[in-house]
């Protein structure tokens, strides 16, 4: 599926690539993923882009570092206000969040988001995991997503065959053994060799 992107970069502009497009927020100290001027601009500009493309939806990369909660708001509403106007054009919306309690959005901002979204991706990477203790652990993303853990799609990264004393392959087989989750990977490079193998492929197609 090809996506439109929205994510912070250091440049602000629209761009074209050959998956879609990226609009790019310029990032600043404190940077606030709720940034209000911007996403009225994109809440408005994104389904029009997405349909003109022909793609299949949007993913929201908005990071904040910090608390931020102050923000939590006004973030929902945009991811709301987004996400009914894709609807209505018959686009999927996807929003990146981070794993737990720091910076934004964050786990606690999960259940008012995930009732509008089509796919929410948890960037732990590395730092969560099949085999990990307390919050890190995919089982706890999962509970923590509740009603809508279909819609969870857990972050692995592309650069490493072994993370949190866990393979690749054990990582993939909690997801594939599980149908209620989903997989995102970071990035599509797959840098570490375990991720070019049909091995590890079959196993993802699981």
């Amino acid at each position: 599926m090809s996506y439109a992107v929205l994510h912070a970069k250091p440049i602000e502009r629209l761009a074209e690539t050959r998956f879609g497009f990226s609009y790019c927020i310029r990032r600043h100290p404190g940077h606030d993923p709720a940034d209000l001027g911007r996403l009225f601009t994109v809440s408005r500009s994104s389904p029009g882009e997405t349909l003109r493309l022909k793609l299949d939806g949007v993913d929201i990369d908005l990071e904040g570092k910090g608390d931020l909660n102050a923000s939590k708001d006004a973030f929902v509403r945009f991811i709301k206000e987004l996400s009914a106007r894709l609807r209505a054009e018959g686009k999927e919306l996807s929003v990146d969040t981070f794993a737990y309690k720091w910076h934004a959005p964050r786990q606690s901002w999960w259940p008012d988001i995930l009732p509008h979204v089509d796919g929410l991706n948890v960037m732990g990477y590395a730092e969560t995991g099949a085999r990990a203790d307390d919050w890190r652990s995919y089982a706890a993303l999962k509970e923590a997503a509740g009603v809508h853990s279909s819609r969870l799609l857990i972050g692995m990264p592309g650069n490493a065959a072994q993370w949190q004393e866990t393979s690749v392959a054990e990582h993939l087989g909690w997801v594939a053994g599980d149908d209620s989750v989903g997989l995102a990977i970071w990035d599509a490079r797959l840098e570490d060799p375990v991720w070019r193998t049909r091995k590890t492929w079959l196993e993802i197609k699981r």
